[in-house]
C-alpha cells in the first residue's frame, strides 16, 4: 500500500509526464525490480524509451547501450511490442536462457542481455479509455527474486495509475495545444490581411512560424515566364538564428528545389497533397540527395521531421510551404498536419 501511496504522488506531481513517468522508474526500484524501464508509444506508433534504471550503475550503463543500439521495432513479437498491441501483461516468473534468446537480433545483442542476467520478468501496458500509451518493464537480476502472480497484479494496479496520469497530462495538454493553436492561426491571418504585397506577408507569416510551429520554415511559389515555361522560387526562409538563414539560402542556390522532383515540394505543387513526413529516415535522406555532398549536408541539418503543405487557390497549386522540425527533435503528427494545412489555406 505505501508503495502505491507513493507511486501515486509521483504521478499526481506534475502534469509533466515523462517527468513523473521518470520518477517512477526510479521508484520500483528495488522493491519492485532490480530493474525497470518504462516505453511510449509515439503519435506514429514508434516505441520511445521514456526511462531506465538499474540497481547497479554499471549494469544501467548497459541497459541505455542496449536501447540505443536495439530499440524496439513496433513488429517485434516478444517484450514491450507484443504487450502494447495485444494489451495484455506478460508474466514470465522463470527467465531461462532460451527466453532471453528470443529477445536477442544478434551475438553481440544477446552478449548484453547475458550481462544482464533476467531472471524473472513482468511487462504490463499502460492503457486508458481503451487506448494504448506505453508499457512497463520490470525485471528481477542480481537479486535472483521470482515474480509471483500477487507481484503481477500489483504491477497491473501501477501502470493503470500510471496510464491515467498520462491520459489526464494529454487531455489537458492538447486542450492547452488547441487554444494556443487557435491563438496562432488568428496572428497569422492578422498578419495576412495586413498587406496587399503577398511576397512581405508571406515572409512574415514564415517568421511567425518560428519556433511555434518549426526550426526551419520555407515558402516557395511558381513562376512562370512569358514563353508559359514554370520554375519554382524560394520566396522566404525562417530560423531562429540568422547566420542558418543565411547558411539556407546558399543551399538552395547550389540545391534549388526542381519541379521535375519525384517528391517534396515538387510532387505537392503536382498533386495539391500535403506530406507528412513523422520520423526522417537516413534512407529517405539518400533518396532525396543528389549528391554525396548534399547528403552530408542534409545530415549535418539534423532533419527530424517534415511537413510540406500546398498553397492551393481556385483550383491551383502556386506553391507551398514547408515546415521543418531539426534541433527541437521534436515529431510532427497529424494534428500538426492539419495545423500547417489549414495556415497554408489561409495564406494561399
Amino acid at each position: 500500500k505505501t508503495f502505491l501511496e507513493e507511486a501515486t504522488r509521483l504521478l499526481n506531481e506534475s502534469l509533466d509526464y515523462h517527468h513523473t513517468l521518470q520518477a517512477l522508474t526510479r521508484h520500483c526500484l528495488p522493491f519492485l525490480a532490480d530493474y525497470c524501464s518504462v516505453d511510449i508509444l509515439g503519435e506514429s506508433g514508434e516505441i520511445r524509451r521514456v526511462e531506465t534504471a538499474h540497481v547497479d550503475p554499471e549494469k544501467e550503463q548497459i541497459l541505455r547501450d542496449l536501447w540505443t543500439r536495439y530499440p524496439y521495432r513496433a513488429t517485434d513479437r516478444v517484450g514491450v511490442p507484443e504487450v502494447v498491441r495485444t494489451r495484455r501483461p506478460v508474466l514470465n516468473p522463470s527467465f531461462a536462457d532460451d527466453a532471453v534468446a528470443a529477445f536477442a537480433r544478434d551475438g553481440e545483442h544477446l552478449a548484453m542481455l547475458r550481462r544482464l542476467a533476467p531472471s524473472s520478468y513482468i511487462c504490463v501496458p499502460l492503457v486508458a479509455r481503451e487506448r494504448p500509451y506505453g508499457a512497463i518493464s520490470l525485471v528481477m537480476s542480481d537479486s535472483r527474486r521470482r515474480y509471483s502472480e500477487r507481484d503481477l497484479e500489483l504491477a497491473v494496479e501501477l501502470a493503470q495509475r500510471a496510464a491515467t496520469a498520462i491520459d489526464n497530462a494529454r487531455l489537458y495538454t492538447a486542450e492547452h495545444t488547441a487554444r494556443a493553436r487557435a491563438a496562432f492561426l488568428g496572428d497569422a491571418s492578422a498578419i495576412l490581411a495586413s498587406s496587399l504585397d503577398y511576397e512581405t506577408t508571406l515572409r512574415s507569416v514564415a517568421r511567425s512560424v518560428v519556433p511555434e510551429l518549426a526550426d526551419w520554415c520555407s515558402v516557395q511559389i511558381v513562376d512562370e515566364d512569358e514563353g508559359g515555361n514554370r520554375s519554382l522560387r524560394q520566396l522566404a526562409v525562417a530560423h531562429v538564428d540568422p547566420t542558418k538563414v543565411e547558411w539556407a539560402r546558399r543551399l538552395q542556390d547550389r540545391y534549388p528545389s526542381r519541379l521535375e522532383d519525384p517528391r517534396g515540394v515538387a510532387n505537392v505543387i503536382r498533386t495539391g497533397e500535403p506530406e507528412l513526413y513523422p520520423h526522417l529516415t537516413d534512407e529517405l535522406l539518400r533518396q532525396t540527395a543528389r549528391d554525396e555532398e548534399h547528403l552530408r549536408i542534409l545530415r549535418e541539418i539534423g532533419l527530424a521531421s517534415v511537413i510540406i503543405a500546398p498553397l492551393a487557390s481556385r483550383g491551383r497549386t502556386i506553391g507551398a510551404i514547408t515546415f521543418v522540425a531539426a534541433e527541437s527533435g521534436r515529431r510532427y503528427t497529424a494534428d500538426d498536419l492539419a495545423l500547417a494545412v489549414e495556415l497554408a489555406r489561409r495564406a494561399a
